[in-house]
């Protein structure tokens, strides 16, 4: 992945007095160099990405990108950290989107009211884990999801690094959770960090450190080119205090929208790479931290790093757009919004997968002598014949205690639906009964209840 090609300077483009009358002549009488600006504006392009486009004949690239500037300059908001500048912009078609978002962030959908208030739980903790694999794999943990849910489901002990960031991430965005009515301290930042890194690191007492070398570089890692260089490590317990007091000050940068403010710190974090490893899912847990501090409950149950894990290089891209146009977070905030769209449509269609499943399985429940959560167990099974699960795994997603998830699946047993085996030395887990179909079959008939 090539470093993005830097913006031109005003000062470089418009350097004559012809450089001037040109300008002045697209400004005032050229009505498709208007369009041109204006479309640029719209989709707040980059300039490499700009630079490839057709424009009117006529005109050059260089000075619509100039024009286009000044525009943006009439709604750019700047701040100081720590004496490097930052700017950001929200431009029209950024505002109805969060306006958008907040709708959807704020309703509760068909998928919420077919699922019971009580049951939502056991999807936050299946949306908790697929965020926690999907960050640790966006880093470079190599494991399946399949394998990362299973461990995180049965309480399994991590056997290996990349499970181990997989179970460190899951710990972190629980203590999210637990952080969400706290405003942010340098201290929980480092906080955080140990739990995200515990068990990670080639050097241990790098958790919850900042880094204290300037030799940290952010590298492609197919081509080994140096794609980011963070600043000084000296400036690093400066800026992050100033960093906690925009992150709870609601008025350190003005009215601004939560979902922005939240991605500035995710931006920020990333910028000042303040951690030997573990910088991304440091800024990915405060990005939630954020969130959930402002009373977007539903961000609970969105995984944003598994959209992120689709189109990575985009999301690198995007902290390059920002960082070579003068810190202009706007390109950050923008890709972060698509991904939170994206985000939202997962879940609506996870939500709407869950309620039918759920359907189904309590139908089973014509079953003499099965209650909600074992008509459930056998939805799972169906839907996943040979899976194994385990007393622990019950209980986890549940919600419930020990004896309660061994007590349902004896009685599946018991019923003849399911055969228990023994994994290991002495772990009981259990699975569908041969025949397990029909076994369900024979067993659901409506009629013997009539």
């Amino acid at each position: 992945m090539r470093t993005p090609q830097r913006p031109p300077d005003d000062k470089t483009v418009v350097r004559t007095a012809a450089d001037r009358a040109e300008l002045a002549r697209l400004l005032l009488d050229d009505a498709a160099a208007a369009e041109a600006v204006a479309d640029l504006n719209r989709k707040y392009l980059h300039w490499d990405e700009f630079r490839y486009r057709p424009v009117p004949r006529g005109c050059r690239h260089e000075l619509l990108w100039v024009l286009a500037g000044k525009v943006r300059a009439t709604t750019m908001r700047r701040f100081d950290l720590c004496g490097t500048d930052f700017r950001f912009s929200v431009p029209e078609q950024m505002q109805r989107r969060l306006s958008s978002l907040d709708a959807r962030l704020g309703m509760c959908g068909p998928g919420w009211v077919a699922i019971p208030g009580q049951e939502r739980e056991r999807y936050l903790a299946g949306s908790l884990m697929e965020e926690a694999i999907a960050s640790s794999q966006l880093e470079g943990a190599s494991t399946t999801r399949k394998v990362a849910k299973e461990m995180l489901r049965r309480s399994r002990a991590p056997r290996n690094r990349a499970e181990r960031m997989i179970l460190n991430n899951y710990q972190t965005v629980r203590r999210v959770q637990e952080l969400r009515d706290e405003p942010i301290t340098v201290k929980k930042i480092l906080e955080l960090h140990a739990i995200v890194t515990k068990g990670t690191l080639e050097r241990e007492d790098e958790a919850d450190r900042l880094r204290t070398t300037d030799d940290i570089r952010v590298v492609e890692r197919l081509s080994g080119e140096v794609i980011y260089s963070p600043p000084q490590a000296r400036l690093l317990p400066d800026s992050l205090q100033a960093l906690c007091r925009l992150a709870n000050d609601d008025g350190a940068v003005g009215a601004v929208h939560p979902f922005v403010k939240a991605s500035m710190i995710h931006f920020l974090i990333g910028y000042l790479h303040p951690f030997t490893d573990g910088n991304g899912r440091t800024a990915r847990a405060l990005f939630y931290w954020h969130m959930l501090r402002k009373g977007y409950w539903q961000a609970e149950y969105l995984s944003i790093s598994r959209i992120l894990l689709k189109a990575p290089l985009r999301y690198a891209r995007a902290y390059q757009y920002s960082e070579t146009d003068g810190n202009d977070l706007t390109y950050f905030v923008l890709h972060q919004l698509e991904v939170m769209e994206k985000a939202l449509d997962d879940l609506d269609a996870y939500l709407g997968r869950k309620a039918k499943e759920r359907g189904q399985a309590l139908a089973l429940l014509d079953i003499p002598g099965l209650n909600e959560r074992q008509a459930e167990i056998l939805g799972w099974l169906r839907k996943e014949p040979g899976r194994l699960l385990g007393i622990r795994e019950v209980q986890n997603v549940f919600g419930v205690v020990y004896q309660t998830a061994r007590t349902d699946l004896l009685g599946l047993e018991k019923l003849g639906l399911l055969q228990r085996k023994i994994i290991g030395r002495k772990e009981f887990v259990f699975t569908g009964a041969e025949g397990f179909e029909g076994r369900i079959r024979e067993a659901y008939r409506p009629d013997k209840m009539k």
